[in-house]
């Protein structure tokens, strides 16, 4: 039996987080990392170059390291590519990763499973791209990978072509038509193999249309092979960078962090807004594990907490960065009703929201009961109560209180929002990670869907396509019922 759960937010990617205790310490409140695909439309714009004083490292024996914040991933560029030319400018908004693809409403209806693919053998780490009109799994093993090209069909995929790389990638990555393999990229439809135009010491983030290169604190961005946008080295107590284009704030900026973990978790250290338009950059201060960061519309909400004295300190920023002071919430308030909105919040409603447990400015709210035997249980929507399990990324046990207390997740239900029409809820039972899409406006819901195992759960979700899979590459994908 998995014991009740403290949960919070940790990441620009609104990512429910669990704090304590969880088996093994598998943490299960992943709403906005594993793969929605969103695709830019291009515009135009000035090209924007800025070179910084870089420092000259010699070249050492390591891997690419590849963020991966959602599904789509990796551009990169060499100076040595500049010298054959340029694709057209695109504005900063455009190089960011795009809003999440939002959940359809036809899973309302119920989900069935569509169809299962094996796993290859023991994998350690799976990712899974969607690529036009195929999928990338790529199976991270002891000594070796295994990349695996599947074509979607009516009823299910078929193998288009199977490879197995002679090392383990310590991080892994798709870009539009290429599978990243350290400093090579291999074609997904001819298997033909070109130079990565990074360095294979780059650490690399990437959205559909761009990639931030950053070796230390020497960062460029390029929007091609071929054009390298700007040039820069960021100042930064970070001894390793690492940009985040799918976490980003009004259009033009986006987050940044120290390095990277194998596997693509956050390390401790300083948190900046990266603008995209020349490359400068802000600090927000220094984050640790505990702390929670989450992207907004327009600005970015950082708490930080005091280990000594257990007190959390809340602050709104700008999107470039700028201090907007700090929050609290109120005491005589109750934040048993909360917000969602289909999209993003903003700084002021997240104020209003945190200051007041102001929802006047949400479309839609769900509520939660603060008292009582089953209140760990309750979610109440649309004039409709569902029944979660004890442990789930709405509610949770009121700390040393009675058992017969709740407390609301005050700040995590920020980055519950911007989902679309459709709310994800998660739940724990029997060591497995279950999802439900609740409609906070009506008794509409889909009913549990089985993710996997709370310790190596992954999935990502395209309209009416929802895959699941775990650390051994096994697939498991879900499409919403026919209406009756």
């Amino acid at each position: 039996m998995v014991s009740p759960a403290v949960l919070r937010i940790r990441g620009g990617d609104g990512c429910w987080r669990v704090d304590r205790p969880m088996p093994r310490g598998r943490d299960p409140w992943h709403p906005r990392c594993h793969g929605r695909r969103s695709v830019p439309f291009p515009r135009s714009s000035a090209a924007v170059r800025r070179r910084g004083s870089a420092r000259e490292r010699p070249r050492q024996e390591a891997r690419a390291h590849v963020d991966r914040p959602v599904s789509l991933l990796l551009a990169g560029g060499a100076s040595a590519y500049a010298l054959l030319g340029a694709s057209s400018p695109q504005a900063p908004e455009d190089l960011t990763l795009r809003a999440i693809s939002p959940w359809s409403t036809n899973w309302l209806n119920g989900a069935e499973q569509a169809w299962t693919y094996d796993a290859p053998g023991n994998g350690e780490r799976t990712e899974v791209w969607p690529a036009g009109d195929k999928l990338v799994r790529i199976v991270v093993q002891s000594d070796s990978t295994v990349i695996t090209v599947l074509r979607q069909t009516g009823d299910g995929v078929e193998a288009v072509w199977e490879q197995t790389l002679d090392h383990a990638l310590s991080s892994i990555g798709v870009w539009k038509n290429w599978v990243i393999d350290r400093d090579q990229l291999i074609d997904i439809d001819t298997q033909e193999r070109v130079r990565a135009p990074w360095s294979a010491d780059a650490v690399v983030s990437v959205s559909p249309s761009a990639a931030v290169a950053c070796e230390g604190h020497d960062c460029a961005l390029w929007t091609s092979r071929y054009d390298e946008r700007w040039k820069t080295t960021i100042d930064s107590t970070n001894t390793d960078l690492r940009v985040r284009l799918g976490f980003s704030s009004g259009g033009r900026y986006a987050a940044v962090t120290s390095g990277i973990k194998p596997g693509g978790g956050a390390s401790d250290g300083e948190l900046l807004a990266l603008d995209l338009d020349d490359g400068s950059a802000q600090s927000m201060g220094s984050i640790t594990s505990d702390d929670t960061w989450v992207n907004l519309s327009d600005g970015w909400l950082v708490t930080s907490t005091d280990k000594s004295s257990g007190s959390t300190r809340i602050t709104l920023y700008s999107s470039d960065g700028s201090s907007l002071g700090d929050i609290s919430q109120s005491l005589s308030k109750s934040y048993a009703t909360f917000p969602y909105s289909p999209t993003r919040v903003s700084v002021a409603q997240a104020r209003a929201w945190i200051e007041n447990a102001d929802t006047s400015w949400a479309p839609s709210t769900m509520s939660i009961s603060l008292t009582g035997a089953d209140c760990l249980n309750k979610l109440e929507h649309g004039g409709s109560t569902l029944s979660l399990a004890d442990v789930n990324s709405v509610v949770r046990k009121a700390g040393s209180k009675s058992d017969k207390d709740c407390a609301p997740a005050t700040i995590n239900y920020i980055g519950l929002s911007g989902f679309g029409p459709l709310a994800e809820i998660r739940e724990v039972r029997d060591h497995n990670l279950y999802l439900r899409l609740v409609d906070p406006g009506s008794s509409g819901e889909s009913g549990a869907i089985l993710i996997g195992d709370i310790d190596s759960w992954k999935y990502f979700h395209d309209g009416d396509l929802l895959i699941g899979y775990d650390n051994t590459g096994k697939l498991t994908a879900y499409r919403p019922k026919p209406a009756a």
